[in-house]
């Protein structure tokens, strides 16, 4: 099964997510937009697991973190691409040390089960994947204004994903704090 690991957000980002969904699309982007019930920050993707196998061992990583409440500030809209192509467009947030130190701890834990990590990690919202942009989507990127705002994380949890023809659907299966 399709597993990850993710920090949940109060509810409120998803009410500011939506709006700026909404003034991306408004803007000319075409694509799959991430829906209600879905937004989180992804710390990492684990791939195909063995369910009981990483269930054990994200209760014991869980085990060694701290439970202090964390609380991230957004920053600017931000896209990944793929073959030089916007694919998809993300909110950012600003590195904060606690995150930091559940992130490299995860790297360490769960390397023996085949997770590798590669790149640099930039803590974002996925808010949706690009199916088609405007042609000058760089000046429409930055015309579509984004107030900072801070958000608590209400969580860390470990999900299931299945991918169906309406969208993923993340089931919890394991859930700190």
């Amino acid at each position: 099964m399709r597993i990850f690991l993710a920090f949940d957000f109060e509810e409120s980002i998803e009410k500011d997510s939506l709006e700026i969904i909404d003034r991306i699309k408004r803007s000319g982007f075409i694509g799959n937009w991430t829906k209600r019930g879905n937004f989180h920050l992804t710390l990492f993707f684990l791939g195909e697991q063995q369910k009981n196998e990483i269930v054990k061992a994200t209760d014991a990583f869980f085990s060694e973190l701290p439970t202090e409440a964390i609380t991230l500030k957004s920053k600017e809209l931000g896209m990944f691409f793929k073959n030089g192509s916007p694919s998809v467009i993300w909110l950012g947030f600003e590195r904060e040390r606690k995150v930091e130190h559940i992130f490299e701890s995860g790297k360490k834990f769960y390397s023996p089960y085949g997770y590798e990590f590669k790149g640099k990690f930039i803590p974002h919202l996925t808010l949706g994947r690009l199916k088609r942009v405007p042609m000058d989507f760089r000046n429409v990127m930055n015309s579509i204004s984004n107030q900072q705002k801070e958000y608590k994380i209400a969580g860390i949890t470990l999900y299931q994903s299945e991918l169906t023809s309406e969208g993923p659907v993340y089931t919890p299966l394991r859930k700190l704090y």
